[in-house]
């Protein structure tokens, strides 16, 4: 029996594949984080703003003020859905890099069990091989023994 797992470059190569995956996966995830946090910000500006005008006494606002506040407001939710739709793909990508990661580990566990398998049967040829030598001195020893 070979002696060296022969596709250790193999899974050498899955588990780099794997860290590189998992720096992806958590990249990924910084960014949905990051998008979901501009998306709440936006939210709640746009909250404050909505709070202020309900605040402010109705009269004590000139034209000119009501038409920049609702400008404000629009700007904020138009900035909102770009927010939102930037989250969204954001979580997607997460979603995808957590799957290949997924897949990447599967990849690697698999090498990782052949592996086992491969020194488990290494280990037992061992044994036998070591046994063999055992019975063979045991039986010289008997065979002297018995010639005396």
């Amino acid at each position: 029996m070979p002696r060296a797992f022969r596709l250790q470059k193999v899974l050498n190569y899955r588990q780099l594949r794997e860290q590189e995956q998992r720096a992806t996966a958590a990249r990924a995830q910084r960014e949905a984080t990051a998008a979901q946090a501009d998306l709440d910000g936006e939210r709640a500006r746009l909250q404050a703003e909505q709070r202020r005008a309900r605040a402010t006494a109705p009269g004590r606002m000139d034209l000119a003020e009501t038409e920049q506040a609702q400008a404000y407001r629009e700007l904020l939710e138009r900035r909102i859905g770009e927010r939102a739709d930037t989250s969204e793909a954001r979580r997607h990508e997460q979603e995808r890099a957590n799957a290949d990661l997924l897949v990447r580990r599967q990849e690697r566990r698999a090498l990782e069990k052949l592996r086992e398998r491969h020194e488990a049967a290494r280990a037992t040829a061992d044994q036998r091989r070591e046994a063999a030598f055992m019975d063979e001195i045991t039986a010289s020893r008997e065979g002297r023994r018995m010639r005396q």
